[in-house]
């Protein structure tokens, strides 16, 4: 009886807070915008009940609160207490649906290490491996082609479609030190090697494609940055019969800059607009190119080895992956480019790729050497979820719409995690 006593005590001496619950979602998760009382406990899993029932949901769905664009991870009174905010002010809490863990969807056993994926087309995916080859796949990860490429293992790969023919191009850069485009033929199930691009003098990384797909951007080993030109002489000839009888030769690819100024290796290169390059290095820089000037405009300064980049164009924000097991948030559009707006760190080892969502400001995927894949929402410090997926080091992900995501490493596999999506299309 005294302990049921003490309890009904502890309860009545609980602090307890206005807040007010507002959300974007659509009308049927709406509640009225009053404040009401809440003990200062609860968490993000308690508001979530008070809010389903409010609602009446049957069943429950999970929420996310957020406030001023960071989710609230604790309990609303360490919240209002680490953030300064006044306990006598009515908390803003606006709640999003929560994102449920991805599905595993597929696991394909490749014949070796997977440097790169690329899943920017809608019905197929392409691998490049460690064993020199690239694999053209269905979007269930089942082979359509494969080709030898390089004799050297492939380190990156980025693909894009030409403006005239509509075949795919995929360009691949190695050990051997050449960058080489490869075109696609999804008629006639086939890869073939159609330009080489010889000038660097050590491993080549790194690759992107410009926007407008006429050029291609790698990072060397050789600290240098070079630009080619992917526009074959002849990608205007309409005649079948000369394409076929050329389509085995293989021509020079030109460059046509090279971009100087980093001390170290170039790991990571990122083309989001066509006269805006940015490049990472193991020089603790990402610099930020004018292409038509071929000069630095500006030097985002960090600490750690940059060996991944990304860029969300929804948001204007860079992501870039580290050494140091971080993956730090920039926004170089600001002034003060030389403060990280943000730092991730979940990871235990070496991050390896970092990947926005196409269409989300907030959602991101990152990789690692520690064999994990991490979704993060950056409203939080604390990921999503982490997929363990994968029995050695991830090297790569991409994303294939805006619900599937592909990974690789160097457990020789290719996975695919898929989002739900009605989840995804009440994200706000």
């Amino acid at each position: 009886m005294a302990n049921h006593q003490r309890d009904e005590d502890d309860d009545e001496m609980q602090n307890t807070y206005q807040v007010r619950f507002v959300t974007d979602l659509p009308e049927q998760y709406k509640i009225a915008e009053v404040p009401i009382s809440v003990p200062g406990k609860l968490g993000r899993y308690g508001l979530s009940e008070i809010v389903n029932h409010l609602l009446a949901l049957d069943p429950p769905k999970p929420f996310d609160f957020v406030v001023d664009d960071e989710f609230v991870r604790s309990s609303v009174e360490q919240f209002i207490s680490s953030h300064g905010l006044s306990g006598e002010s009515i908390l803003v809490l606006r709640y999003v649906i929560a994102m449920p863990k991805p599905d595993l969807k597929e696991t394909k056993d490749m014949t070796d290490w997977i440097s790169s994926v690329d899943a920017s087309h809608t019905e197929c995916v392409f691998s490049a491996s460690y064993d020199g080859s690239i694999k053209a796949l269905d979007r269930h990860g089942d082979l359509i082609a494969s080709q030898s490429v390089h004799k050297m293992p492939i380190k990156a790969m980025a693909v894009s479609q030409d403006p005239v023919t509509d075949l795919l191009s995929l360009v691949s850069v190695s050990k051997d030190m050449t960058v080489r485009m490869s075109v696609f033929n999804s008629a006639e199930r086939s890869i073939t090697t159609t330009r080489v691009g010889k000038g660097h003098t050590g491993s080549v990384d790194t690759v992107a494609i410009a926007p407008t797909a006429a050029l291609v951007c790698t990072g060397s080993w050789d600290r240098s940055v070079k630009i080619w030109t992917s526009l074959s002489e002849d990608r205007k000839d309409s005649d079948t019969t000369a394409r076929k009888k050329r389509k085995k030769e293989v021509k020079d690819m030109p460059c046509v800059a090279e971009l100087l100024g980093h001390t170290q290796q170039v790991s990571a290169v990122c083309w989001p607009y066509t006269a805006t390059l940015y490049t990472g290095s193991w020089d603790h820089t990402i610099r930020v190119w004018d292409v038509d000037s071929k000069t630095t405009v500006n030097t985002l300064t960090g600490n750690k080895i940059v060996t991944a980049l990304s860029y969300n164009h929804v948001a204007g924000l860079l992501a870039s992956g580290h050494e140091d097991r971080a993956v730090r948030i920039w926004d170089p559009r600001g002034k003060d480019t030389q403060v990280v707006k943000l730092a991730l760190v979940s990871h235990s080892s070496w991050v390896s790729a970092v990947k926005w969502a196409p269409t989300s400001p907030y959602m991101l995927a990152s990789a690692s050497y520690d064999g994990t894949v991490k979704l993060w929402d950056i409203r939080s410090k604390i990921p999503l979820h982490t997929l363990e997926s994968h029995e050695d080091k991830v090297l790569c992900l991409d994303w294939q719409g805006t619900s599937r995501l592909w990974s690789g490493g160097s457990d020789s596999k290719l996975v695919l995690h898929e989002l739900d999506a009605s989840s995804l299309a009440l994200q706000v």
